[in-house]
């Protein structure tokens, strides 16, 4: 899937970016009628293929609070908050992944897991909510008790939508998966727990 996801189009990759980050928009203005969504835990595309979500995020500053990842430690990540001009304060951090700085910038409070939704990229998913990583381990690290209360989106493309993904008990479930051209709300998602 690596492969295949690298060697995606780029011109393609911008367009299909901004139809998931429009689908990403309409399903937290739907969610936010169920419960409120005040906190968006986002990511900054690095690898070749991945989802762009600079569209949606810009978008997003100016309704909630968006934060972005921050490695601080092996499998150990923090999001920070990030403000309108981001996009030129990021810097490479941990594997050259764009990340913000954590000076001047909010770290996010767990305790309000429950208002957040998670933006949570992939190599691979399935409609039961599972999700390959990239193999570092640090969004399964990171989405435990509490974070498991938040809304967990997984991001990626319909090419990536696979009939099965190994699971355990150790990785959280997405509660939707959002593509370029569909949303899927999984089998395991939070209104069914």
């Amino acid at each position: 899937m690596r492969a295949v996801v690298t060697r995606l189009d780029a011109r393609w990759v911008q367009a299909a970016s901004r139809d998931l980050c429009t689908r990403l928009e309409q399903l937290l203005a739907q969610h936010g009628q169920k419960r409120p969504i005040n906190h968006v835990l986002a990511m900054s595309a690095f690898f070749p293929g991945e989802v762009d979500l600079s569209f949606f995020i810009a978008r997003e500053l100016g309704a909630r609070r968006v934060y972005l990842p921050r490695v601080i430690g092996e499998r150990n990540m923090r999001f920070v908050r990030i403000e309108e001009n981001w996009l030129s304060q990021v810097q490479s951090g941990a594997f050259g992944i764009p990340e913000p700085p954590l000076e001047g910038g909010a770290v996010f409070d767990e305790a309000v897991a429950e208002e957040t939704a998670v933006i949570v990229p992939g190599l691979s998913f399935d409609r039961h909510g599972n999700r390959l990583g990239r193999g570092k381990g640090y969004y399964n690290a990171f989405l435990q008790p509490p974070m498991t209360n938040a809304l967990l989106i997984g991001v990626g493309w319909d090419l990536q939508m696979v009939p099965e993904v190994p699971s355990d008990s150790d990785r959280a479930a997405m509660d939707y998966l959002c593509t370029e051209t569909q949303l899927i709300k999984t089998n395991l998602s939070e209104d069914e727990n």
